[in-house]
C-alpha cells in the first residue's frame, strides 16, 4: 500500500474545512441584514465588477437596509 505525502494530507485536510465553511455560511436572504448583505455585495463587485466600489452591486441586487 502506497503511503501519502504529508503536503497532500494538509493540504486535504485545509480544503475539508474550506468546504465545510462554504457549507455552513449563514446567508439568510429574506433576513436583509446590513452586514451580510454589505459583505455579500463587496464580494459580487470584486468578483464581477474587478472593483471595490458597490455602486452596481447595490443597482443589480438591491440597496442595504443602512445604506
Amino acid at each position: 500500500m502506497a503511503e501519502t505525502s504529508p503536503l497532500f494530507n494538509h493540504r486535504l485536510g485545509y480544503g475539508l474545512v474550506a468546504v465545510m465553511y462554504l457549507l455552513v455560511f449563514p446567508y439568510h436572504p429574506k433576513l436583509r441584514s446590513p452586514n451580510e448583505l454589505c459583505r455579500l455585495w463587496q464580494a459580487r463587485a470584486l468578483v464581477e465588477d474587478h472593483t471595490l466600489s458597490i455602486n452596481g452591486a447595490l443597482q443589480r441586487y438591491g440597496y442595504v437596509g443602512d445604506l
